[in-house]
């Protein structure tokens, strides 16, 4: 549910939260601002929009592929918990049968955004909606939210706005089924999250390594006042953390994904009948990923890339058949990095990178041609330059001598 709101005066703790949100953006604007528009205008490497991943109630129909899954929710059956840990003290009912009493997990999808002015330019900037939540049972460890994507996507933030206490311990995980021969051996962290790092996760690095920055640390999860509910929030960005996130291409890999869960380890209430994580919104960003060869995505899924600079692929992960006069590259912020045409003369449908060569080598070379670049004809064939239809970049035609073996010369 998307609902425009007008901005509201608040405290400077939260407009630096804001800030931290968009600031990426900006950036990523201002970086690829020659290849917005259509991917056959890319002057250097292009990027479709980040969007959130997650749909929203409104239009999860408009991505069937797309499913939200929490491996415990409360109300089956009807069970009592305690909000001590809320703004108000109170003992309440969760009640799965019941709308008014039931937390399902679509309602961590219930956000709206509001507008932000930043230098003159809007912003939008997403609101969690704090009068809905998912909520897990009571007395429960290692519960886990799944957002499943189905097709390949680059990952950019996710923020977990909390309506209980932050969580001893979270991690976030990822998974690409592109890429594995079992499913379950793929899930592996991207980042960690506690309140004390060396007791909740003993000997996992507390700081980026800046040597590997695909290397997962362990961040401290600071404790949030208690009058300030809004200020419950887990925010992850690794397109920040990662300054070459769009220059490296294993950086890039490493945050392509066709699933993303948190792990909410320990609650960050353990008193009996507190003892449970509530979320109200979970924001999930990310773009198609296209390895800087497109701005804009297509398909049911909106995964399939428009891809220019002579790639192609559901990712642009690839040269055109005729275009592998170099090594394929992603391309970047300053460079494209475009697929060169080998130079076939028209006589060939594909070639080949010959990395002993340094060039590409024309395949199957048609019209009696022959030759690494299909430039030359055939034995007891002749270069013809009559003004005919069948004229060629070559300035003429491969036509065969009409004379015998021995006259050949």
């Amino acid at each position: 549910m998307e609902i425009k709101t007008t901005s509201k005066p608040r405290p400077l703790w939260m407009l630096y939260r804001n800030c931290r949100t968009i600031s990426f953006f900006v950036v990523f604007v201002v970086s690829v601002l020659n290849c917005r528009g259509s991917s056959a205008q890319c002057l250097k490497g292009c990027y479709p929009e980040f969007v959130d991943l997650l749909p929203s109630l409104d239009t999860a129909e408009q991505f069937p592929s797309r499913s939200l899954n929490a491996s415990s929710t409360c109300g089956d059956p009807p069970s009592e918990y305690d909000t001590s840990n809320f703004i108000q003290r109170a003992t309440e009912i969760c009640n799965a049968s019941d709308p008014l009493f039931a937390h399902p997990v679509q309602f961590v999808q219930d956000s709206f955004t509001e507008t932000v002015e930043i230098l003159g330019q809007d912003y939008s900037n997403v609101k969690p909606n704090l009068t809905t939540w998912w909520q897990s049972e009571n007395g429960k460890t290692n519960v886990t939210l799944t957002l499943s994507l189905q097709d390949e996507f680059l990952f950019q933030s996710m923020q977990v706005s909390f309506k209980s206490k932050k969580p001893l311990g979270m991690i976030v995980e990822a998974r690409n089924t592109r890429n594995a021969s079992t499913v379950e051996e793929l899930w592996s962290p991207l980042q960690y999250f506690a309140k004390d790092c060396s007791l909740s996760f003993p000997g996992v690095p507390t700081k980026v390594d800046d040597q590997d920055l695909t290397i997962p640390f362990c961040q401290v999860l600071e404790e949030s006042a208690a009058d300030e509910q809004e200020q419950q929030l887990v925010l992850y960005n690794p397109s920040v953390q990662s300054g070459d996130f769009f220059s490296d291409e294993a950086v890039y890999r490493h945050y392509m994904l066709t699933d993303v869960r948190v792990v909410l380890v320990s609650p960050g209430d353990t008193a009996e009948g507190s003892d449970f994580f509530a979320v109200s919104d979970w924001e999930v960003k990310g773009q198609c990923s296209c390895f800087g060869h497109a701005a804009e995505c297509t398909g049911e899924n909106e995964n399939v890339c428009q891809c220019a600079h002579n790639t192609q692929g559901v990712n642009c992960e690839e040269c055109l058949p005729l275009y592998n006069n170099r090594p394929w590259r992603m391309g970047t912020p300053d460079q494209d990095n475009i697929c060169e045409d080998c130079g076939c003369q028209g006589h060939a449908s594909s070639c080949y990178y010959d990395a002993e060569k340094g060039y590409g080598v024309c395949e199957n070379c048609t019209d009696n041609t022959e030759g690494d670049k299909c430039d030359q004809c055939r034995p007891f064939h002749y270069l013809s330059i009559e003004d005919t239809p069948e004229r060629n970049t070559m300035g003429g035609v491969c036509r065969g001598r009409n004379c015998p073996l021995f006259l050949h010369w």
